[in-house]
């Protein structure tokens, strides 16, 4: 099969049969809905890395702005894109397992107004801490309820699953020590981007 692009984007090649019809080019996040259409029509698919050979990169990866200003705009444009504009095009009648990525996709619509409050939270928590530590008083002026207790454990064990399937899926593309990065990339990323939500 002949390989040549025919839309930009991190998901941005295909074969020369693939069929035209799936090939969007009126969406916010063309190459989003372009792999899922011709993952719905069972073609199969591949992630390239980012690999330097004698000629130069055989993949880029994606751009993102460095202004604030076009950072916002282009970030708008994901989560509209992908969130709102995939949910209308693509709605939520897929195989199970194709519910899980289109709940994985859109459930920024939410986290996004939610990741700074939790953030400033987290924040206070440890101002309370040390303030406490320092002045030899309680921490918490009561019992924490059981429930938020389980709640914290659980989301706690969610993060460490997610850190451990991106480790495992960067060291696989890119070996153990970029793979080493994930926990640092993962926070840095919560906390660059918490601002531009």
């Amino acid at each position: 099969m002949a390989w040549a692009p025919v839309w930009p984007g991190s998901s941005g090649a295909t074969g020369g049969d693939a069929p035209r019809a799936c090939l969007r080019s009126d969406c916010l996040t063309e190459d989003y809905q372009n792999g899922y259409q011709l993952h719905a029509l069972a073609y199969t698919q591949i992630f390239v890395p980012l690999r330097f050979e004698a000629a130069g990169p055989v993949a880029t990866r994606e751009y993102f702005p460095r202004q604030l200003r076009a950072a916002i705009r282009q970030r708008s444009r994901w989560v509209t894109g992908i969130a709102l504009q995939g949910w209308q095009r693509n709605g939520w009648r897929a195989p199970r397992r194709q519910i899980y990525w289109f709940w994985r996709d859109r459930k920024g619509l939410l986290g996004n107004l939610l990741a700074p409050v939790a953030n400033s939270i987290f924040l206070y928590g440890i101002a309370r801490y040390v303030w406490a530590a320092a002045a030899g008083a309680a921490w918490l002026p009561g019992r924490i309820p059981d429930w938020v207790a389980s709640f914290c454990g659980v989301t706690l064990w969610i993060s460490i699953l997610q850190m451990a399937i991106r480790t495992r899926c960067s060291a696989r593309i890119y070996g153990w020590v970029f793979a080493a990065g994930v926990p640092l990339r993962m926070l840095w990323g919560t906390w660059s981007t918490a601002p531009l939500r």
